[in-house]
């Protein structure tokens, strides 16, 4: 929520209403700021078969 707010206070935002948060935020600009407080996330991805 606070990574939200803060990129919706500096105008990064530019949907209004209500609306998912996939569609409202830049997914790279968020893991940007998760990193930026630390906070990694590793995605592995299989096929099936492997």
């Amino acid at each position: 929520m606070g990574i939200g707010t803060l990129l919706i206070a500096q105008g990064r935002v530019k949907t209004t209403g209500v609306v998912m948060p996939g569609f409202a935020f830049d997914p790279e600009e968020i893991f940007r700021e998760l990193e930026k407080r630390q906070i990694l996330i590793n995605i592995q991805v299989k096929s099936a078969g492997s």
